[in-house]
Protein backbone atom coordinates (compact mmCIF):
# COMPACT_ATOMS: atom_id res chain seq x y z
CA UNK A 1 0.00 0.00 0.00
CA UNK A 2 1.81 3.39 -1.12
CA UNK A 3 2.07 6.37 1.90
CA UNK A 4 -0.46 8.27 0.84
CA UNK A 5 -3.32 5.61 0.37
CA UNK A 6 -2.24 4.69 3.88
CA UNK A 7 -2.40 8.19 5.29
CA UNK A 8 -5.59 8.61 3.89
CA UNK A 9 -7.49 5.10 4.81
CA UNK A 10 -5.97 5.94 8.61
CA UNK A 11 -7.45 9.65 8.57
CA UNK A 12 -10.73 8.21 7.23
CA UNK A 13 -10.88 5.95 9.77
CA UNK A 14 -10.07 8.75 12.16
CA UNK A 15 -13.17 10.61 11.31
CA UNK A 16 -15.26 8.13 10.45
CA UNK A 17 -17.07 7.96 13.84
CA UNK A 18 -17.64 11.55 13.31
CA UNK A 19 -19.12 11.56 10.37
CA UNK A 20 -23.01 12.32 10.61
CA UNK A 21 -24.75 9.82 8.91
CA UNK A 22 -21.53 8.45 7.48
CA UNK A 23 -23.61 5.35 5.64
CA UNK A 24 -25.86 8.24 3.85
CA UNK A 25 -22.57 9.31 2.49
CA UNK A 26 -20.85 7.99 -1.23
CA UNK A 27 -17.00 6.65 -0.70
CA UNK A 28 -16.31 9.89 -2.14
CA UNK A 29 -18.27 12.05 0.16
CA UNK A 30 -16.51 9.77 2.77
CA UNK A 31 -12.76 10.29 1.79
CA UNK A 32 -13.48 14.00 1.41
CA UNK A 33 -14.50 14.51 4.69
CA UNK A 34 -11.36 12.70 5.73
CA UNK A 35 -9.10 14.70 3.64
CA UNK A 36 -10.95 17.94 5.18
CA UNK A 37 -10.50 16.90 8.30
CA UNK A 38 -6.83 15.61 8.41
CA UNK A 39 -6.53 19.32 6.56
CA UNK A 40 -8.03 21.34 9.06
CA UNK A 41 -6.46 19.31 12.04
CA UNK A 42 -2.81 20.02 10.60
CA UNK A 43 -4.05 23.74 10.07
CA UNK A 44 -4.74 23.92 13.60
CA UNK A 45 -1.51 22.25 14.74
CA UNK A 46 0.48 25.11 13.11
CA UNK A 47 -1.75 27.47 14.48
CA UNK A 48 -1.76 25.88 17.87
CA UNK A 49 2.08 25.98 18.00
CA UNK A 50 2.26 29.95 16.60
CA UNK A 51 -0.22 30.55 19.29
CA UNK A 52 1.60 28.22 21.80
CA UNK A 53 -1.81 26.49 22.93
CA UNK A 54 -3.69 23.51 20.71
CA UNK A 55 -6.87 23.83 19.47
CA UNK A 56 -9.76 21.52 18.48
CA UNK A 57 -10.51 22.01 14.98
CA UNK A 58 -14.00 20.81 13.09
CA UNK A 59 -16.00 21.03 10.31
CA UNK A 60 -19.64 21.71 10.70
CA UNK A 61 -20.72 19.02 8.65
CA UNK A 62 -24.37 19.43 9.18
CA UNK A 63 -23.95 22.96 7.48
CA UNK A 64 -22.56 21.61 3.83
CA UNK A 65 -25.80 20.47 1.79
CA UNK A 66 -25.09 18.11 -1.00
CA UNK A 67 -21.16 17.76 0.05
CA UNK A 68 -19.18 17.17 -3.15
CA UNK A 69 -15.43 17.19 -2.62
CA UNK A 70 -15.10 17.78 -6.40
CA UNK A 71 -16.49 20.73 -6.66
CA UNK A 72 -16.65 22.63 -2.75
CA UNK A 73 -14.87 25.36 -2.44
CA UNK A 74 -14.71 25.84 1.32
CA UNK A 75 -11.79 23.79 2.01
CA UNK A 76 -8.85 26.81 1.25
CA UNK A 77 -10.93 29.24 2.99
CA UNK A 78 -11.41 27.77 5.98
CA UNK A 79 -7.45 27.07 6.33
CA UNK A 80 -6.93 30.56 5.37
CA UNK A 81 -9.12 31.66 8.51
CA UNK A 82 -7.34 29.08 10.71
CA UNK A 83 -4.00 30.64 9.39
CA UNK A 84 -5.64 34.14 10.86
CA UNK A 85 -5.76 33.24 13.63
CA UNK A 86 -1.95 32.21 13.66
CA UNK A 87 -0.87 35.45 12.50
CA UNK A 88 -2.64 37.06 15.23
CA UNK A 89 0.15 35.12 17.50
CA UNK A 90 3.03 36.99 16.29
CA UNK A 91 3.46 38.23 19.69
CA UNK A 92 2.93 37.64 23.28
CA UNK A 93 -0.26 40.03 23.32
CA UNK A 94 -1.47 37.55 20.73
CA UNK A 95 -0.23 34.55 22.22
CA UNK A 96 -2.13 35.45 25.50
CA UNK A 97 -5.64 36.59 23.91
CA UNK A 98 -5.56 33.28 21.85
CA UNK A 99 -5.41 30.94 25.05
CA UNK A 100 -9.25 31.61 25.28
CA UNK A 101 -9.78 30.24 22.53
CA UNK A 102 -10.24 26.11 22.40
CA UNK A 103 -12.39 25.13 19.25
CA UNK A 104 -12.11 26.59 15.58
CA UNK A 105 -15.28 25.59 13.17
CA UNK A 106 -15.46 25.63 9.54
CA UNK A 107 -18.96 26.13 8.66
CA UNK A 108 -20.71 26.49 5.21
CA UNK A 109 -22.70 29.69 5.02
CA UNK A 110 -24.91 31.01 2.65
CA UNK A 111 -25.01 34.84 3.54
CA UNK A 112 -21.49 36.27 3.88
CA UNK A 113 -18.17 34.58 4.85
CA UNK A 114 -16.48 35.96 8.10
CA UNK A 115 -15.82 34.72 11.62
CA UNK A 116 -17.79 34.94 14.60
CA UNK A 117 -17.18 33.89 18.41
CA UNK A 118 -19.01 31.76 20.33
CA UNK A 119 -16.88 31.51 24.25
CA UNK A 120 -14.56 29.74 23.75
CA UNK A 121 -14.69 28.96 19.55
CA UNK A 122 -14.30 30.54 16.89
CA UNK A 123 -16.81 29.74 13.97
CA UNK A 124 -15.38 30.12 10.49
CA UNK A 125 -18.74 31.02 8.00
CA UNK A 126 -17.65 30.15 4.17
CA UNK A 127 -19.74 31.19 1.50
CA UNK A 128 -17.98 29.51 -1.50
CA UNK A 129 -19.33 32.46 -3.80
CA UNK A 130 -17.64 35.36 -1.48
CA UNK A 131 -14.94 33.38 -0.12
CA UNK A 132 -12.27 35.61 -0.94
CA UNK A 133 -14.27 38.37 1.03
CA UNK A 134 -14.01 37.94 4.62
CA UNK A 135 -16.19 40.49 6.44
CA UNK A 136 -15.25 42.04 9.38
CA UNK A 137 -17.80 42.96 12.78
CA UNK A 138 -18.42 46.75 10.72
CA UNK A 139 -19.68 45.04 8.12
CA UNK A 140 -16.04 46.29 5.70
CA UNK A 141 -14.49 43.45 3.86
CA UNK A 142 -10.80 42.92 5.31
CA UNK A 143 -8.29 39.75 5.76
CA UNK A 144 -8.80 36.58 7.91
CA UNK A 145 -6.21 37.65 10.22
CA UNK A 146 -7.97 41.23 10.74
CA UNK A 147 -11.34 39.42 11.21
CA UNK A 148 -9.72 37.45 13.99
CA UNK A 149 -8.28 40.33 15.81
CA UNK A 150 -11.66 41.95 16.44
CA UNK A 151 -12.65 38.86 18.26
CA UNK A 152 -10.05 37.90 20.19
Amino acid sequence: MKAASAASLIALLAVAPHLAGAADLTLAQQRGWAEYHEGIVNTAKRAGAACATTFNASYDQASYPNFDPMTDLTRAACQHGIDGLAAACRDDAGKQAAQSIKTLTCRYSTTDTGVERQGDQLIFRINPDKRGETVLKSGEVSTWANAVLELL
